[in-house]
């Protein structure tokens, strides 16, 4: 629908089409049918009218069976009849019940908010699952990093709570619900704890966005009340891409109507940025342009007048891409993280032989987050740079934000430049791990949140956690139990107490001190509790509590039954921190989502290249894992048993004298499996194929092998296909 260019808007009668006219006087539209009418050109000016949200109504009906609700409020009866410390030191494990209700939820949801982010409306696809966001988390922590661990269990699954969130929201918000005053009691109903808890979070269910938030040209939403301004905080609302998406709405608006043109689909609730659209239609008034912000000019957390705890607080979000260059053998490496399809931060696993790079590149990493002027304490130019090179760098760049952490060395440089100042918290660990009971000495404040010497160290000292542990508050106490329990299968039904400078495990009146745990148990339990110790500066829970976590040689101390669980475990324990990691063993990708994992390999020449293009790793067996490009292995077979098969397969090409056939009988003896050699001719002919073809592809380079594969098979098989006709299958 549009204005004519000399701004007289006309209306056929017989197509029933309605002309939208702006009419300067009302501010708002007029609906004229069949009428010529002559307007003056429209003028354009900055306004704070309308939202960066829209008001959402919640008439669906709640989509979730009556039997799931039944069964989540037996979990939930479950749960609330553990006394006060059980509760604070235990979750409320329900995935298999969380699995079915999104399932329910997710179409009605993406329906109710027209496809859009509840909270910034960029769009979200509907072709594979969404963020669904509690509105009211189940842990819940206040902007300044308290929180409470017995907020909101009781509305985990509440219809009422539940949002859709695009991906950026969703790393934003985290656990994050800030409140004034008190909050709720526990089990306050969802319908009845607006008025019992003053949320200092806009809710567009249940609040009116418009008196909270104001949308202005170029982009910008600013808070109109305290509730308004947190909520643009917390969910950073005038990040880079949004700040772009709104500015190219308001443009086109504010464009056509300068041209006489207007088009009413953009401000319609279905429409991406519709409150934006609002308020550019909105604005059309007495200036003769537009007042234009700069796109770079957000409120993003890190620039909010805060003290510089709760900027770092805030602003944390995990990396997204990664960028080496002459870094000792790391020439050229690029790693770009795949969008998470979890609430967990997203994982890197890196893998490869030794001296392929694994601890390379984790001191790379470490040395750009912590920035220039750490890095140059902790090492010079020198001992990085790559033999040859002039200058180097390491880039980081971190998800919604914009921001890009740079470390540059040059040669002759006595130290680093770019981005001066730690960019995360960080904690970093080497492969040589020991936990030793005399105390530490303090950290200084700085140290406080980032700390990756140990990654340059030869061993990484780790001071055994019961001083620290004795020394916390009952609220830190219990969310640092929560997790250890996590971390370790055996004490999930157990309370961890407090009793004279002891820490123990209690469990219907049988008490096991922390410090009888194993040495593998021990050691990780010290990397852990070193890792609360940098999250505790900032949060008293660990659900919403950022950062990164650099450990080499992860697999390093543990049982093959808990590496099978640990990364499961650290994902539970500490689901925002995003851990980047090396191993030599195929058990730890148990838990890792397909594209958070790589293989670093070294080429003849010395050159260090990274393979992010492998076979997807969910669902695959240990066998599997092993025999795929991750670990390159051609056979799990021990030795002497594929020097075996080698000699049985040679055999069965020969001519069959009465020699090599009681040698063949002999193998079959020896060997003990008949399936691994082949139940009949045709098997015998797969399994012979695959023997040549192995031996083919260790004959040649890996760039030379992908396209003859089929070659070789098809020409086996060309030739063996008389022998093959006829048989028995």
């Amino acid at each position: 629908m549009f204005f004519l260019p000399s701004y007289t808007g006309i209306a056929s009668p017989a197509s029933n089409i309605r002309t939208h006219f702006y009419d300067p006087k009302r501010l708002n539209l007029a609906y004229l049918k069949g009428k010529i009418i002559t307007l003056p050109p429209p003028k354009v000016s900055c306004i704070n009218l309308s939202t960066n949200m829209i008001r959402i109504e919640r008439h669906y009906p709640n989509p979730i069976l009556v039997e799931i609700r039944h069964r989540v409020q037996e979990s939930l009866d479950e749960y609330y009849r553990k006394s006060y410390a059980e509760q604070s030191q235990s979750r409320l494990h329900s995935e298999k019940l969380w699995f079915q209700i999104r399932q329910r939820v997710q179409p009605a949801l993406l329906s109710m908010f027209h496809g859009k982010c509840a909270y910034c409306e960029s769009v979200i696809s509907s072709t594979k699952a969404i963020h669904i966001d509690r509105f009211r988390p189940m842990v819940a922590a206040n902007s300044d990093g308290k929180g409470s661990l017995h907020h909101y269990h009781w509305l985990a699954f509440e219809w009422e709570n539940l949002y859709p969130a695009c991906p950026a929201c969703n790393r934003a918000k985290r656990n994050l619900f800030p409140v004034h005053g008190k909050r709720a009691k526990v089990g306050t109903p969802i319908t009845s704890i607006n008025s019992a808890e003053h949320s200092l979070l806009v809710d567009p269910c249940f609040d009116d966005p418009n008196e909270h938030l104001s949308f202005h040209s170029g982009g910008i939403v600013h808070g109109l009340t305290q509730k308004g301004q947190t909520t643009v905080e917390i969910l950073n609302l005038n990040r880079f891409e949004l700040l772009k998406e709104r500015q190219r709405v308001w443009d086109t608006i504010t464009s056509m109507a300068k041209a006489g043109f207007y088009d009413s689909s953009l401000s319609q609730p279905t429409s991406p940025y519709s409150a934006a659209a609002s308020a550019a239609f909105g604005s059309i008034r007495s200036s003769s342009k537009v007042e234009v912000a700069n796109i770079q000019e957000t409120s993003r957390p890190s620039q909010i007048n805060k003290t510089k705890l709760e900027a770092i607080r805030l602003a944390q979000r995990p990396i997204r891409k990664i960028k080496i260059d002459n870094f000792r053998i790391l020439k050229n490496i690029e790693f770009t993280f795949p969008e998470a399809q979890s609430d967990s931060a997203p994982w890197l696993m890196l893998l490869g032989e030794n001296a392929s790079g694994k601890s390379t590149f984790l001191l790379a990493v470490a040395l750009a987050l912590v920035g220039a002027d750490e890095a140059s304490r902790l090492t010079t130019p020198s001992k990085v740079l790559s033999n040859g090179a002039s200058s180097g760098l390491v880039e980081l760049e971190f998800w919604d934000t914009g921001e890009i952490a740079k470390l540059l060395f040059n040669r002759g440089a006595k130290s680093f430049e770019g981005t001066q100042s730690s960019s995360a918290t960080v904690r970093a660990f080497g492969a040589l791990r020991h936990v030793e009971r005399r105390r530490r000495s303090s950290l200084s404040p700085q140290h406080a949140y980032f700390h990756v010497d140990d990654l340059i160290q030869p061993i990484t000292r780790i001071e055994y956690p019961n001083r620290w542990l004795l020394s916390l508050s009952d609220e830190k106490f219990d969310a640092a139990a929560r997790a250890l329990k996590d971390l370790l299968p055996q004490t999930k039904d157990m309370t961890l107490i407090k009793s004279g400078n002891q820490i123990l495990f209690q469990h219907d009146g049988t008490s096991l001190p922390l410090n009888k745990a194993s040495a593998g148990y021990q050691t990780m339990i010290g990397v852990s509790t070193d890792i609360m110790r940098v999250l505790f500066t900032f949060w008293d829970t660990l659900e919403s509590a950022s950062g990164v976590v650099l450990i080499d040689e992860i697999d390093a101390h543990l049982h093959p039954r808990w590496k099978m669980r640990v990364v499961s475990a650290l994902k539970t324990s500490f689901p925002r921190v995003q851990f980047i990691a090396s191993t030599h063993d195929p058990l730890l990708l148990r838990g890792l989502s397909n594209g958070e994992v790589v293989l670093l390999k070294r080429s003849s020449n010395g050159a260090v290249a990274m393979d992010s293009d492998l076979p997807p790793i969910e669902g695959m067996q240990i066998d599997e894992i092993l025999t795929s490009k991750a670990f390159g292995l051609d056979t799990t077979l021990d030795p002497e048993a594929e020097d075996l098969l080698d000699e049985y397969y040679h055999l069965l090409s020969l001519p069959q004298t009465s020699e090599i056939q009681e040698r063949i009988s002999q193998i079959h003896q020896d060997f003990g499996d008949y399936e691994a050699l082949g139940r009949n001719a045709r098997e015998n002919a797969m399994l012979q194929a695959s023997s040549d073809f192995i031996r083919e592809r260790q004959a040649r380079e890996p760039n030379e092998i992908e396209g003859d594969s089929a070659n070789i098979l098809r020409t086996f098989f060309a030739d063996t296909n008389g022998f093959l006709k006829g048989e028995d299958e």
